[in-house]
């Protein structure tokens, strides 16, 4: 279990593992609807971009019959899913959201440790991912944890930056 401080007189414990239950797949979906709400808001959507339950659903029931699904990694808490990413075999990182309560607090790092660790004994050799050229945030997270620009390029219509780390 690791730990992070919820206000100055509480610490809470959480711990990344990979989404199994149902359970554990309606709040990872939770989560992700709150951040497609928000990053989507203003635009037009499909209705299956804002609910992804059936979507993590399915990547649930096919990591389950395929060694090579993506994995849905998730930090829990006494208080739910703190946190979550998929990573693919082949080390791709994609959907990585913190709750905004547990943000810098070492749970987005201990996710993409368990992302890198899960996907070297999958055979990876690197871990990677795209970000949004406009996320100078994110961007600075994943240059802390050591990821180097690849090079920027289109991605869902969007400039992203491409970001990887060897394993």
């Amino acid at each position: 279990m690791k730990q992070f401080q919820v206000s100055d007189e509480t610490i809470q414990e959480f711990d990344v593992k990979e989404a199994t239950s149902m359970g554990d797949v309606w709040g990872a979906s939770q989560l992700l609807s709150q951040q497609d709400a928000a990053e989507f808001e203003g635009r037009n959507q499909a209705e299956s971009d804002v609910n992804p339950f059936l979507g993590l659903g399915f990547m649930r029931v096919y990591s389950s019959l395929s060694s090579d699904a993506p994995l849905t990694a998730i930090a829990t808490s006494r208080d739910g899913v703190l946190g979550m990413a998929q990573v693919k075999k082949d080390g791709y990182v994609q959907n990585l959201v913190v709750q905004p309560e547990a943000r810098r607090s070492g749970v987005a790092t201990q996710i993409i440790c368990w992302c890198a660790a899960k996907s070297r004994l999958r055979g990876a050799r690197q871990l990677w991912m795209h970000v949004e050229s406009g996320n100078q945030a994110a961007l600075n997270f994943y240059k802390r944890l050591g990821f180097e620009v690849v090079c920027e390029e289109l991605y869902r219509d969007r400039l992203a930056v491409r970001l990887s780390k060897e394993l």
